[in-house]
């Protein structure tokens, strides 16, 4: 199963939810072969470094965003998405008109 959060840029709130979540699973070997967590932005600039400020929280609370770059949501992303969660209610819509 694939699981895609989304939100605007890619560099605050989804990278932060993938990394709640990629926590989560891995907890359970089982669930950790069973499901693909990733995010991206409806609006997102390829290559962007996640926020300080999602920085620092993640630190806080999960693991590290050092490593994370933003991507846009492609149709080839969204396709292969089984579940599609979303930040706010207009992405969700957008993503439904453009894709």
């Amino acid at each position: 199963m694939e699981i895609l959060f989304v939100c605007s840029g890619n560099t605050c709130r989804s990278p932060i939810a993938e990394a709640i979540f990629t926590q989560m699973i891995e907890e359970d070997p089982y669930l950790c072969e069973l499901i693909s967590v990733d995010s991206a932005g409806i609006d997102a600039l390829a290559g962007s470094r996640a926020t300080k400020e999602a920085r620092l929280v993640a630190e806080e609370r999960v693991s590290s965003l050092e490593a994370h770059r933003s991507k846009p949501v492609t149709k080839e992303i969204a396709e292969k998405s089984d579940l599609i969660l979303v930040m706010e209610k207009r992405t969700k819509t957008r993503l439904f008109r453009r894709y």
